[in-house]
């Protein structure tokens, strides 16, 4: 038995007579543990009933992961492969993965209190609600096991013995008098002969990790106490041969001990709570010899968002947290170049920049720590990327060449990552150089950039159009004036300016398109004001991003013939005509009487073919690259 337990500076150490303490291992909090338990490697994992599970590891302490705060986190074990399980109040098993990840393993396990695991990784579990205990296997498959208790009982810790085949439940009365507490041993082969080994009567444990089986098959008990009258609770050790029990650690004033496992080696640990100023803390405490002759151990907690490689992407606000086994922390400091020290009083935040911070500890007994020192990346300004389009520019973003478009991409800090693009919403690709645009067509490119911190600029974007042919000249006439009527055709732009110049006969347009292609077509025109119209197309010049060509046309003829109807001034009859020598004639005739036109076109090596369109239609002739035709009857 450990007697004589004097409570000297809680904080951090509890000493008594014979050389025997309990050594504060994790920081004390005001935040209940609800649970604790060590992986095979020896790493300390504690549970908290705001939802986190840190890791207590060589001194560190790092968050393992979190759960809600409303669910009501309770208990902690490991199977062999290193995964954790805990639940909550409303019943869900969840599996906690090496990495910290977790999933639903079970559900429907109402107010779940002990867990324990066997080497199967069959996971048990105490569902105080209907008092059963349910065999949860690794496919989340639920079988219930045994059940045990009645009337105002409770259902609280387990723990198994699997070299005797047995497991342990603690079963405590409600918070109503009479209170008392039995230990029940359940027969792994058979759960229904489970029998009671051990009562203690007038007292509570209310504690779901409260369980122990030692190497030797007694069992420690801890958080025993009477709820009404009790101001502190030891730890029991109990023998389920006899149902002798009798006190291991004995209570001490303002402590209460509410939990007791071992770590692999067999060292003991417990869950202690106590009051400070009206301030109620919760600790973890290893039996150990109070001898001290090792420095304290200082752990840096880094609390930020995560980025990529290292970095950052928002303030990191730093924790030091240091330990002492033996005599406790008497102060902790930090700086920033290893020379010029800090008092270390309360977590501090870093903002963008690379810093070093190095931290050390001193205890009580003097011994100070050699310096740690933690490197720590900050970055959370996106990088930029500046987009140069080259091209022949007409107006508006109008290119009559090809097109190269150069992405530049800058960052200050941890440096571009990769800068990504992509074209008219296709799939998003990693831009590793200039791209060159040689296809005619609207684009709209979009693009942008990631840091090495992995910060993701806004999605930019800039667009063009690139038109590399020169518009067309579509040719026809007023009927009432026997006028030419010119326009341009353009497959991309239909905005193409049309420019004449007149001299005598001869009439000159030029066309030009957005992208400042160009055509010039000369024509002989002849005619009689509102009866004849004669036209004749000369040559043609194109101009583009790839030269200027220019062309002369074969012998044509485009005439047109008015006849008015004496009696009412309007149109009789239009004929017209278009041909170009050896290629073809098109020759249309239009009737007030019929009230539509004839059409009769000849195209070399092909049969005449006759149409007749309703109305006036009106024959259109049009260039094509450096050839005449004309626009078809419908």
């Amino acid at each position: 038995m450990i007697s004589a337990l004097l409570l000297s500076s809680l904080a951090v150490l509890l000493t008594c007579s014979a050389a025997v303490g309990l050594v504060r291992v994790v920081p004390k909090s005001t935040d209940a543990i609800t649970g604790y338990a060590f992986d095979g490697s020896g790493d300390l994992y504690v549970l908290y009933l705001n939802g986190s599970i840190y890791r207590y590891s060589n001194g560190a302490a790092t968050l393992f992961t979190q759960f809600s705060s409303s669910l009501r986190m309770r208990s902690l074990a490991f199977d062999h492969l290193g995964n954790a399980y805990t639940g909550d109040y409303y019943g869900h098993l969840y599996r906690v993965r090496p990495d910290g990840t977790y999933s639903v393993l079970a559900y429907g396990l109402w107010s779940i209190q002990g867990i324990t695991v066997d080497s199967g990784g069959n996971v048990y579990v105490v569902a105080a609600y209907n008092r059963w205990i349910y065999k949860v296997q690794p496919d989340g498959s639920i079988a219930p096991w045994a059940t045990v208790g009645s009337g105002s009982d409770f259902l609280t810790s387990i723990a198994l013995d699997g070299d005797a085949g047995y497991m342990y439940l603690v079963v405590t009365s409600s918070t109503n008098p009479p209170l008392y507490t039995y230990i029940v041993r359940i027969p792994l082969s058979d759960p229904s002969l489970h029998e009671t080994v051990a009562y203690i009567s007038g007292l509570r444990c209310y504690s779901s990790y409260s369980l122990h089986v030692r190497p030797d098959g007694k069992l420690l008990l801890a958080g025993v106490y009477n709820h009404y009258t009790d101001s502190e609770a030891g730890v029991y050790l109990v023998d389920p041969a006899t149902g002798a029990y009798e006190y291991f650690i004995e209570p001490q004033p303002g402590l209460y001990l509410l939990g007791v496992t071992a770590d692999p080696s067999g060292e003991l640990y417990l869950v202690g709570r106590w009051y400070e100023d009206s301030t109620l803390y919760y600790s973890i405490f290893r039996v150990s010899v109070a001898v001290d002759e090792t420095p304290p151990v200082t752990s840096v907690q880094l609390e930020g968002a995560q980025g990529l490689s290292g970095w950052y992407v928002s303030d990191v606000v730093v924790t030091l947290t240091a330990s002492d086994e033996e005599s406790g922390v008497d102060h902790t400091e930090y700086s920033f170049d290893g020379s010029t020290w800090m008092l270390y009083t309360a977590p501090f935040t870093l903002g963008e920049g690379i810093h070093t911070v190095y931290y050390r500890s001193v205890d009580k007994a003097g011994n100070v720590e050699e310096p740690g020192s933690a490197v720590v990346k900050v970055d959370y300004t996106p990088p930029t990327t500046s987009s140069l389009l080259s091209g022949d520019w007409g107006e508006d973003g109008w290119s009559r060449a090809d097109v190269t478009w150069t992405l530049t991409a800058f960052d200050g800090l941890s440096g571009v990552h990769a800068t990504y693009y992509r074209v008219n919403g296709g799939a998003w690709i990693e831009y590793t150089g200039a791209l060159t645009f040689t296809e005619e067509g609207f684009y709209t490119l979009e693009y942008y950039s990631v840091d090495e911190a992995g910060n993701v600029e806004q999605v930019r974007s800039t667009s063009f159009a690139l038109d590399k042919t020169p518009p067309e000249l579509a040719l026809s006439f007023d009927a009432a004036s026997m006028s030419p009527v010119v326009w341009g055709v353009d497959d991309m732009d239909s905005d193409v300016e049309v420019q004449m110049y007149v001299e005598d006969s001869v009439r000159s347009y030029l066309l030009s398109d957005s992208a400042g292609n160009t055509l010039e077509v000369v024509l002989e025109v002849h005619g009689r004001e509102g009866r004849v119209l004669h036209v004749r197309f000369i040559n043609a010049t194109y101009s583009s991003g790839s030269g200027v060509e220019e062309y002369t046309f074969p012998d044509n003829a485009f005439n047109a013939v008015r006849v008015v109807n004496k009696h009412t001034g309007g149109l009789k009859a239009l004929i017209q005509h278009f041909g170009v020598d050896d290629l073809f004639t098109v020759n249309a005739r239009y009737s007030e009487k019929s009230g539509a036109t004839r059409i009769l076109v000849a195209v070399e090596g092909e049969e005449p073919s006759r149409h007749m369109a309703t109305g006036l239609w009106l024959i259109t002739a049009v260039t094509d690259g450096g050839t005449l035709s004309f626009a078809p009857p419908e």
